[in-house]
Order: structure tokens, then sequence, then C-alpha cells
């Protein structure tokens, strides 16, 4: 972890947050940089020649290790292995690519920009704008994992947490042995702490956009979609049709001008859980102390 306690730690987050909103998403279907760097030994080994295949089991162990190591080698690599264990701003950019091309009337690309695969029988506004309103509700899976691990446990465990899924593809098949451990998910303590976060988030911020609290963790209780979707269409106060589930039903039915609306408590949402994970970073000495599992990375 980064020198000098808590607030090297809490710049080295900032200066993540910060390039990875200037760089964005990699290119192809990798979610984040340093899933895309271990995809690539992966693809020597599929042209075949021997040293390909060697590249291809040291590339992603090598990669592991230079996380695991980040806290030793230095801030900038530290920020840059951070940053590169998560996305952010992906969900936002479809879904405004969805929302111009829904008010200008062409619902068939406003489909295809969110990656959509609604049969043209099922296209119209609601739908689409639902699906985009979705992503946008669940765009805290692409970072607070990560973000929580980092505070509580610094950045190999963060980066373990992002190479996982590419370790899996990477050496699954190599043994029953590998296969099990790749295939391991990251700690449900973990998972249920990012999720009630993220929908306690979006009932904190919803009184900016003159929702009510209330009224949003009501909507969560009664809805059978996930907390986090429940909670943005109860902020929104809006109905969404998500995967054939109607979410939040009773409201008015979401169109194209409440992706815009959306789009913004998305971010409140985020500005309040980066706020969250800095007071996580500052608690996490006191953390340790008291639970052995929250240990250094």
């Amino acid at each position: 972890m980064a020198n000098g306690g808590g607030g090297a730690q809490v710049r080295v987050f900032a200066a993540a947050v910060a390039l990875q909103l200037i760089v964005g998403r990699p290119p192809g279907e990798a979610e984040t940089w340093l899933g895309w760097a271990a995809q690539q030994p992966q693809r020597l080994r599929e042209s075949g020649s021997r040293e390909a295949r060697a590249a291809a089991v040291a590339g992603p162990i090598l990669l592991g290790q230079v996380a695991r190591w980040s806290s030793g080698l230095g801030v900038v690599v530290e920020v840059a292995i951070l940053a590169g264990s998560f996305e952010l701003g992906e969900a936002d950019r479809r879904a405004a690519r969805a929302q111009g091309l829904l008010e200008s009337g062409q619902l068939g690309s406003a489909a295809a920009a969110l990656g959509s695969r609604m049969g043209a029988g099922t296209l119209d506004e609601h739908r689409v704008a639902s699906a985009a309103i979705a992503e946008l509700a669940r765009q805290p899976e692409s970072y607070l994992a990560v973000w929580f691990s980092y505070a509580l446990m610094g950045a190999p465990t963060a980066a373990s947490l992002a190479l996982r899924p590419v370790l899996q593809s990477a050496f699954g098949w190599s043994t029953p042995w590998l296969r099990r451990w790749t295939a391991t998910q990251p700690d449900s303590v973990l998972g249920t702490l990012t999720d009630s976060s993220a929908a306690a988030a979006t009932a904190a911020v919803a009184p900016l956009l003159r929702g009510s609290a209330e009224e949003v963790l009501r909507g969560m209780q009664d809805s059978e979609g996930g907390a986090e979707l429940a909670a943005l269409a109860a902020a929104l106060d809006r109905s969404l049709t998500v995967d054939g589930v109607v979410v939040n039903p009773g409201a008015p039915a979401a169109t194209a001008a409440d992706i815009r609306r959306a789009r913004r408590l998305a971010w409140l949402v985020t500005g309040l859980l980066a706020a969250s994970s800095v007071a996580l970073i500052a608690a996490s000495p006191m953390l340790r102390r008291l639970a052995p599992w929250v240990r250094n990375g």
C-alpha cells in the first residue's frame, strides 16, 4: 500500500479515479485495462507456437505478481494498477448515445448502442430507455468492489478482483485445481456490502433531484428487481421494464427524457460512493485491528 498512511492512499485513489476517467474503457471485450493486458498472452497462445504458449502461461502470472508487488514499486505503479482494475463512465457514455438516438427517433440504433438484443417486435421507447437506465443502475458493479477492496486491503487485492475472470479464461483449461481456484468468487460479505451500499447511496442522493429517500427505500422493498435497479427506478419515480420484469410498477413509464435524469443521479451516486471509499480508507487502520481478515495487501 502507498507509503505515508491513509493520506497517501487517498491520493493514490483520487489519482486512479482521475486516470480512469481520462483513459476510459480498453478496446475489445475486456472490461478493465488490467484484464485487457492479461488477455494479450492468451491470444499469443492461440497462435499455436511453443514460444507463444509459454508467454500465455508466464504473462498473466507475471502481471499478477506486478499487481501484488505494486505497493513496493512506487506510487505511479500503484495508481496505474488501481486505475486498471475498474471501469468508470462507460455506462454513462452508452446511455448518452442511446438518449440522443431515441430523441431523434432512431429506436433500432439506440438499442444497438446499448448492445441490446431486443427483437424488432419488442422495440419501443420505454423498453430502450429502461435498458439504458438499468445500465446506469448497475454501473457500481464495475468499480465499487474494487474501491472497497483497495480501501480495506490495498491495490494487490483490488487488482486480483479484476484479474480473476481473465485468469479463469487463461488457466481454467489446465487442471481441475486451477479451474476451481480461478472460479472462486469474491467474498460474499464484500458483494453484499457493495450491493447494499450502491442502493443506499441512491436513496441518499434522491432528494437532490426532488426525489424522496423514503420512497426509494419503500420501492426497494416492494420491487422484484435488484436493489440498485429498484432504487434508481424509485428515485426517478418511473417504471422500468427490464428482461420482462416491471420494476416500480404503478409509476409513469420511463422515456428518453428520463435517461438524462438517471445519468445525473448515477454520477451523484458515484461521487457519494467515492467519498465513502475515502472514509473507508481513513477507517481501515481501526478496522484492521478489530477484524483479522482485513489486512494490508
